[in-house]
């Protein structure tokens, strides 16, 4: 009975123990209405970490959003300053009339590039273009004849030694361009050449190492020429070309003397226009001839006037006239059967 009432107090204390610890351990009611401000320190802090991340992650994409739009620009800029600015001038360019102090201008630079320095000889004074005489050459041949520019400048007419020859006669001929009289026997070079003697030793001209005869057996007639010259026949031998280093020729042409004229006669027929005087007229024992206004042309007929022959001296470029003792050569030289 005692033990049943003392089992039943215990279960009361014990009932009112646990009660008092449910009541100690409850959390104190929390007012949820409070200001941010006012919650604990810790999640205030979590709160502004979170602000200061979002305003550096909208800096750094407004920052990269900047270069894009500058690196756009610099592309378009570079666009325009080497493709599309370069492509309108030149369609500006092309479009543009020149006027006429332009054009006046550039003609002026044009001739100034084209001027070509020479020492004229003063043995030769005529300046026009040589009469060539239409003697019916095959087209396939004439282009023999037409001479092209050369791209540079022609060395200048030299005369070292100045005996009347020049430089470049003086090479062809084996002379020596700083002495008067290469074989040393009295006589000047020029001298021995026109009175037809070696100028290198006591040899006729025509015997000369320098020196070959041609012969024209179709025609009938020979002449002495640089041996070292080219050779060049048109229409059957009616026409003869020689040519010199420097790109200049020497042709000889042969037409019917049609009426039989003396080269007196037929010349004043052929150049109405043009004064003869006699210092012009030249004679030898095979035929008469006259040297033409220019200087460039010589013209003769054989004693029985049967045909008229035309030497040409044809310079590369109008006025260099390196060979005009060879020319006279050629002309002196000339013997018709």
């Amino acid at each position: 009975m005692f033990n049943k009432k003392s089992n039943d107090q215990d279960k009361e204390l014990a009932a009112k123990i646990d009660q008092d610890l449910v009541v100690r351990n409850m959390p104190k009611p929390v007012n949820f209405s409070r200001k941010q401000s006012q919650l604990p320190p810790s999640f205030s802090g979590d709160q502004n970490l979170v602000a200061a991340s979002s305003k550096k992650v909208k800096a750094t994409g407004f920052i990269i959003i900047l270069l894009g739009l500058i690196f756009i620009g610099v592309l378009i800029y570079l666009s325009y300053i080497f493709i599309i600015k370069p492509s309108t001038n030149d369609t500006n360019q092309s479009t543009i009339p020149m006027s006429s102090s332009t054009e006046n201008d550039n003609l002026d630079i044009l001739e100034k590039e084209d001027i070509t320095v020479t020492v004229p000889v003063t043995s030769v004074t005529e300046t026009t273009t040589p009469e060539i005489i239409d003697l019916n050459i095959p087209a396939e041949d004439t282009d023999l004849l037409e001479k092209e520019s050369l791209d540079t400048e022609l060395p200048l007419i030299l005369d070292s030694d100045s005996d009347g020859l020049t430089d470049d006669e003086e090479i062809v001929l084996g002379t020596d361009i700083n002495l008067v009289d290469s074989d040393a026997d009295g006589y000047t070079d020029l001298v021995e050449i026109n009175n037809g003697y070696d100028p290198l030793g006591n040899n006729l001209l025509n015997i000369s190492k320098n020196i070959n005869k041609y012969i024209n057996t179709d025609i009938g007639y020979d002449l002495l020429y640089p041996k070292d010259w080219e050779i060049q026949s048109l229409n059957n031998n009616q026409t003869i070309i020689f040519a010199a280093p420097d790109g200049s020729l020497i042709q000889i042409s042969v037409q019917i003397n049609t009426n039989q004229q003396s080269i007196l006669g037929w010349y004043e027929n052929s150049f109405s226009s043009v004064t003869v005087t006699y210092d012009k007229l030249k004679n030898t024992d095979f035929w008469e001839g006259i040297i033409g206004e220019d200087g460039l042309n010589f013209y003769l007929t054989d004693l029985s006037r049967k045909n008229i022959y035309v030497i040409s001296y044809i310079p590369i470029i109008e006025d260099h006239i390196a060979y005009p003792n060879i020319f006279r050569l050629i002309i002196d030289s000339l013997k018709i059967d």
